[in-house]
């Protein structure tokens, strides 16, 4: 088939397939417009945009991360390896230095004392006793161990405290006022030492030394 074009002073034709492209041609664009999405409307340039990010989590420390059991069992280990106050340990502090000669083993020794509980309580004192007298005792003696390895070093004129374990006091047994496994708190003042005296203790306390 041939299609006649005529114009003012002359005519041609061309052929339908040509005239089919170039009707294809021109409707491709006018479909792409048809069919295609609007686009973004335009942000004013004075509006400011914030873009959220997702939080960063630092290396090495995992938001999820939970302890290992490799890291709990040298946490255990190294808690293990600190180092544990002793057991059983007698505590001297001496309040005041006294003067002169130290007490040594086979001294007799002459003393004002006051023993109470940890929590205070008084279960005796060589103030309590008929006319204030002192406590007179060989050292070491017949005495708690406390007292035997407390006393030593003693100066006249001193004054010390022992806080002693139920290891080294009463143990399990107790005394009188003092309950089984009780540490011992003593306040002792050094009044007389005689060198070599006989072993000899005058008035011994209720319930301690």
């Amino acid at each position: 088939m041939t299609l006649y074009i005529r114009s003012v002073n002359t005519s041609f034709r061309l052929p339908m397939r040509l005239v089919g492209l170039l009707a294809l041609v021109v409707a491709i664009p006018a479909c792409s417009k048809l069919t295609s999405p609007p686009g973004p409307e335009p942000i004013a340039s004075d509006t400011p945009v914030t873009m959220a990010t997702a939080p960063t989590v630092p290396s090495g420390h995992p938001s999820n991360a939970r302890p290992s059991l490799t890291a709990l069992a040298q946490a255990g280990a190294s808690a293990q390896q600190q180092p544990q106050p002793p057991q059983g340990e007698l505590k001297i502090e001496d309040v005041v230095v006294g003067k002169g000669e130290a007490v040594k083993n086979g001294d007799t020794v002459s003393v004002h004392y006051t023993g109470t509980l940890v929590n205070g309580t008084k279960f005796d004192s060589s103030h309590d006793h008929p006319g204030n007298q002192p406590f007179t005792t060989r050292i070491p003696g017949q005495l708690i161990q406390g007292w035997n390895r407390g006393i030593p070093g003693m100066k006249v004129g001193g004054k010390r405290k022992l806080i002693v374990p139920p290891s080294l006091g009463y143990g399990e047994r107790g005394q009188g006022q003092i309950p089984p496994n009780s540490t011992l708190v003593f306040e002792i003042e050094l009044l007389e030492i005689k060198a070599g005296g006989p072993p000899t203790r005058q008035m011994p306390p209720r319930g301690a030394p």
